[in-house]
């Protein structure tokens, strides 16, 4: 999969938020990994505290349910598109 930090608003994509990208944004793992356990990927690899507040999202959908697995991402909303699952992270509290 691929993971790339998207800021909430226009305005904010300055240089200052490029701290929230990961060193290396094509990650292998399990298909059975949940939308939980890859927030908590997102957290430690950044380096912040486990209360820090990530929304993720396939496109433009917000993945709100914390057990959604990527196997069940896949299969219901990047169906028949090319691989890697590419998800997005943003990170309201920091904009």
């Amino acid at each position: 999969m691929c993971l790339e930090y998207e800021p909430m608003s226009t305005k904010s994509r300055s240089t200052k938020h490029v701290c929230y990208n990961l060193k290396k944004k094509y990650v292998c793992c399990s298909c059975k990994a949940t939308v939980s356990q890859v927030k908590t990927f997102i957290l430690t690899k950044l380096d912040l505290p486990e209360d820090t507040e990530i929304v993720l999202f396939c496109e433009t959908e917000e993945l709100v349910e914390a057990s959604l697995s990527l196997e069940e991402i896949c299969f219901t909303r990047w169906r028949y598109r090319v691989i890697p699952l590419m998800l997005s992270y943003r990170l309201p509290n920091a904009e």
